[in-house]
């Protein structure tokens, strides 16, 4: 089985069917599907060379929408940022209401020792997802 261990939806414009054709001519047989949570202070201009203009990041909803389309196909994940006073609330919901099995992307301006971070990881471990 060949595994992508690191993707996002509309990346460079790959929609769901985009996607799953280059799975295909790949001989990808699943993805790891990840949202990008990031404050607007911390996103840079320059992704909107690979991302849609319409806000910043890939937001939860992108990632479920793909999965959707071949849920056999897709592992989902989700990581809201650490220093969101509910992100722990945030992440237990869309384990338990949307099936998200992978803690990630992970991709902000803050220390990994940072006390926050540190509880989500927590957090991740006692759910058994993997953080990306």
């Amino acid at each position: 089985m060949l595994i992508d261990a690191h993707n996002h939806p509309n990346w460079h414009g790959f929609n769901a069917q985009k996607i799953l054709e280059n799975m295909d001519e790949q001989g990808i047989d699943q993805m790891w599907l990840l949202s990008w949570e990031v404050p607007e202070d911390e996103y840079s201009p320059s992704y909107h060379s690979v991302l849609p203009p319409n806000g910043s990041g890939i937001p939860l909803e992108d990632v479920l929408a793909v999965g959707r389309e071949a849920p056999d196909r897709f592992v989902l994940g989700y990581m809201p940022h650490p220093k969101r006073p509910d992100a722990i609330d945030r992440l237990k919901a869309a384990v338990e209401i949307h099936g998200i099995r992978l803690g990630g992307e992970l991709k902000v301006r803050l220390p990994f020792d940072d006390p926050d971070a540190l509880r989500l990881y927590q957090f991740c471990g006692e759910q058994k997802l993997a953080i990306t």
